[in-house]
């Protein structure tokens, strides 16, 4: 079996500014829940929906956020922390952390205040369907929409796009739908929780005696060098890590066109973001 490839320094760029992206976004949706039912309810664990709208914007956008989240969780981030810290706090990884023994230590501490691996996959079951959900399927109508978006964007300039855009629109419209649904209740607690699990994560995977010990380079590297001992599979990191930021990145699209997608008045230039973001959502799926 071939080695799965190792990240370019842009791509590593790339990825983790995907945290910073999900952060903002957990942030409007905050907002939005300060703005609807004032500050009292921004430590509220069960979330009633913000409107009874089929596309609520910040409800789209914490799913959104799930589905970067549950493309780290396969491109291995927090599984590999937790067994990291699992076997420095039984004794079992013996090799010269330093000062992070302490940071790994707490790490593991705090598994009983936060979404366990079993919850994680539990709620991304529940949030973007599949085999293990009753519930419709995110990932086909995402991969329709792509579909859609990049033949816009490959169209022929002397022709016009305007039944592809329509066709885009009604489908964002059924994606959006789906997500909006889906980001209520624990949705969006859950999704800070897992924000801020990953932000932990790759500040273990940043300390610099972890770095030494696990061999240097990225956290990316890190989990991809050692996801065989810690992970007992192989990792490649990269293709989910497109998809994560292109997928979130489409999802927030369709957040902020929300308004106009109701209104039927949705506008998809070819050389638009999300076309592009299409594109590399395309490409990894291919890759993956």
């Amino acid at each position: 079996m071939s080695s799965p490839a190792l990240l370019s320094p842009a791509q590593r760029a790339a990825a983790e500014a995907g945290l910073a992206y999900a952060e903002q976004a957990m942030a409007r949706h905050m907002e939005a829940v300060g703005t609807r039912y004032g500050p009292a309810a921004l430590g509220v664990i069960d979330l009633p929906p913000l409107t009874g709208g089929r596309l609520v914007d910040a409800q789209i956008r914490v799913s959104g956020v799930l589905y970067w989240a549950a493309e780290l969780e396969a491109a291995g981030l927090l599984p590999f922390v937790e067994a990291l810290a699992e076997g420095v706090a039984t004794g079992a990884v013996m090799e010269p952390l330093g000062a992070a023994v302490h940071e790994l230590i707490r790490f593991w501490r705090s598994r009983e205040h936060r979404f366990t691996g079993a919850e994680r996959l539990a709620l991304f079951g529940r949030v973007l369907g599949g085999a293990a959900s009753t519930g419709e399927a995110v990932e086909p109508l995402l991969a329709t929409l792509v579909e859609t978006l990049v033949a816009l964007g490959r169209s022929r300039a002397d022709v016009g796009t305007g039944a592809l855009e329509a066709r885009a629109a009604v489908q964002a419209q059924a994606l959006g739908s789906v997500l909006s649904s889906r980001g209520v209740g624990i949705a969006g607690f859950a999704a800070r929780d897992v924000v801020g699990q990953v932000r932990a994560a790759l500040g273990v995977l940043r300390n610099g005696d972890v770095v030494r010990a696990m061999g240097g380079g990225s956290p990316w590297t890190i989990v991809t060098r050692h996801a065989p001992r810690f992970l007992r599979r192989m990792v490649d990191a990269q293709p989910h890590l497109e998809r994560a930021q292109a997928g979130m990145r489409i999802v927030g699209w369709i957040a902020d066109e929300a308004p106009r997608l109701d209104a039927g008045a949705v506008r998809i230039a070819r050389g638009a973001q999300v076309v592009h973001d299409a594109e590399a959502w395309s490409a990894a799926a291919g890759a993956a």
